[in-house]
């Protein structure tokens, strides 16, 4: 019995040696498809940038087509908006918009609409932020994961085991930094194109429906 709480100790740390040794090569994985996925989303942030330059935002429209919508032509002023609307948000959002029917809820059914794609946008930016995150504790963890057996090597005076572990250990932290970094820009950048798309929508249904009770708080 002596002998066994004695030995505790070290199975214990056996028992923790195995099992972040186990999560090397899933953390490895891991950030290999978080680098898949960093490539495949900044080919879309790319086109995304694209189509905002290509299409030109002029809000100067969204007076002249106030005028329409008071002689009641709706349809008609959404769609003089819609041409003159860079965000690919806003555009989808100007076509639902079109949908709605002008009766005794419309304020209601835009009001709905708007918190909708709010939820979308905070979404589409949810993906980014958590990469963001967890790139970095990625890294950190392919870090500090191969530095057993890493120091078990040099205790041992096998260079090469040392080596192979050290190379691994800073090959992740590279990744992880890069996956972390070009994430959070991309989600900086979303989201000051996304606050002016929220932004323009709420003006747009200002100036052609009246007042769009919607709250301006998102995180």
């Amino acid at each position: 019995m002596t002998i066994s709480i004695l030995n505790l100790p070290i199975a214990l740390q056996e028992a923790v040696y195995t099992i972040s040794t186990l999560l090397l090569y899933p953390v490895i994985l891991a950030l290999l498809i978080l680098v898949t996925y960093l490539i495949i989303e900044s080919g879309t942030f790319g086109y995304e940038h694209y189509m905002r330059l290509k299409r030109t935002r002029d809000l100067t429209k969204v007076r002249t087509a106030r005028e329409l919508s008071n002689d009641g032509n709706f349809g008609d002023a959404l769609d003089l908006i819609r041409g003159s609307m860079s965000g690919a948000f806003v555009y989808a959002f100007i076509s639902d918009l079109r949908n709605i029917p002008v009766d005794d809820i419309l304020q209601v059914e835009i009001e709905k609409l708007l918190h909708e794609y709010d939820t979308l946008i905070t979404k589409r930016l949810e993906r980014t932020n958590l990469v963001s995150r967890i790139g970095p504790m990625l890294g950190l963890m392919g870090t500090l994961i191969p530095m057993g057996p890493a120091l078990a090597g040099l205790a041992a005076g096998d260079v090469e085991l040392l080596a192979n572990n050290m190379i691994i250990a800073f090959g992740t932290t590279v990744l992880g930094l890069l996956v972390g970094g070009i994430s959070y820009a991309i989600s900086i950048v979303r989201s000051r194109w996304y606050d002016q798309d929220i932004d323009d929508m709420r003006y747009i249904c200002d100036m052609i429906y009246g007042d769009s009770n919607v709250s301006e708080e998102r995180k």
